[in-house]
């Protein structure tokens, strides 16, 4: 499992939708899936939180977000399209811990 001592380094998780997959999801999905991620992998302590922290200092569950709009292109690490989805995310540097949710994969 990830998070534990001589688990696998994730890496970079790069989304190459096609284009079928783009139509199907939506930046609402995406938002609600880098805050389950967050959560789960324990942002507060990551190295690098700038946008986390802001959007996130008061969350304890991903549906607490669901009717609000947050600028998570703007998170670090995180990288959109110009129609605001996750087209990557990058955060080698900060340290993760925990369980990677099966959400997360569903980022196409």
């Amino acid at each position: 499992p990830n998070g534990e001592e001589g688990a696998p380094y994730l890496g970079t998780q790069k989304c190459k939708p096609s284009a079928a997959e783009a139509a199907a999801g939506s930046s609402e999905e995406d938002q609600q899936i880098l805050v389950e991620f967050a959560l789960a992998m324990n942002w507060q302590k990551w190295g690098e939180t700038k946008g986390w922290k802001k959007a996130l200092s008061k969350v304890e569950s991903a549906q607490e977000t669901q009717s609000q709009e947050l600028d998570f292109c703007g998170f670090h690490g995180v990288v959109c399209s110009d129609s605001k989805r996750v087209t990557e995310i990058n955060l080698s540097k900060n340290g993760l811990r925990g369980r990677v949710p099966r959400s997360l994969f569903g980022l196409t």
